[in-house]
């Protein structure tokens, strides 16, 4: 495997964070009525969908598109997602436009002459569940629709030897934060053998099961994974890129179809897939 310091050159940081304000309120006056109603105290609690917006939704749906795209391309690492430096450019070709439309979905929702409206087309929904101070107003609306994004270098461990005289302690902070950094790498990879593993299993579990159905886009799904992983490992782990090119050869290249009129194929895929998650066990 290759020398686990080297992640400091081939990777770096990338941060998304994406504000997501809350959109419901617990209605006091109903809370009491509806506890009375029913002769308890504190155990009912009624809760209102404020704002209902088809650019508020846009703007949901871009979001969990983007930390899709976030989470399918980095891997965590000593509390940081981790991007690998050959998958930058894809990663930020990918990313940079839906930041950017939803920067500008944004901007168009906090206009207080739209933000207004939107507040004030509210109240024919909500009739007597409207009241005005539910809602955030422009400003603050503002701050929690936010859009953090940076990527950075990561640190190095060789700056042990700048801070420190003691010859002794540099080489001992040095082994414990490589044995550190050993356990974080190996925590890393085990995310992407992971993830590898998920999308197999299910896979053979649809396969053993000859009254189960199976789809292309199960297929498609294992190949483009087993395309991305090994691109993701920050050390090039080099079992992760042998498991998922037999996994391409051998599993994701094939047709369900021809599967679907061949029982005894599809039992020999089924024992092939089975073989190769076997091998997977030993480093998830």
């Amino acid at each position: 495997m290759s020398n686990h310091s080297s992640i400091y050159q081939r990777c770096v940081q990338a941060r998304l964070k994406i504000g997501k304000p809350g959109n419901t309120r617990t209605d006091k006056s109903e809370t009491q009525a509806t506890n009375m109603k029913h002769g308890v105290s504190n155990v009912a609690s009624v809760t209102k969908r404020i704002l209902e917006d088809p650019l508020r939704t846009e703007i949901a749906n871009l979001t969990t598109k983007a930390e899709k795209l976030h989470e399918d391309n980095t891997l965590p690492f000593d509390g940081m997602d981790i991007l690998k430096s050959t998958n930058y450019k894809d990663y930020i070709a990918k990313v940079t436009p839906v930041l950017r439309e939803l920067s500008g979905k944004i901007e168009a929702f906090c206009d207080p002459n739209y933000y207004e409206g939107a507040i004030n087309a509210q109240a024919p929904r909500m009739k007597g569940l409207f009241n005005r101070e539910d809602f955030y107003n422009c400003d603050e609306m503002k701050r929690k629709l936010y859009i953090d994004f940076k990527i950075k270098p990561l640190g190095k461990l060789e700056g042990f030897a700048e801070v420190f005289d003691d010859a002794d302690l540099v080489k001992e902070l040095q082994a414990q934060g490589k044995e550190e950094e050993d356990k974080e790498v190996k925590e890393t990879n085990k995310v992407a053998w992971n993830r590898l593993y998920a999308v197999t299993n299910h896979l053979f579990e649809q396969m053993k099961d000859d009254n189960k159905r199976l789809l292309q886009s199960q297929f498609d799904k294992l190949k483009e994974l087993a395309e991305l992983l090994p691109k993701l490992s920050p050390t090039d782990d080099p079992d992760l890129a042998t498991i998922a090119k037999e996994l391409k050869d051998k599993v994701a290249i094939l047709d369900p179809d021809d599967l679907k009129y061949d029982p005894e194929n599809r039992k020999k895929v089924a024992e092939t897939t089975e073989s190769i998650l076997d091998k997977m066990k030993g480093f998830i």
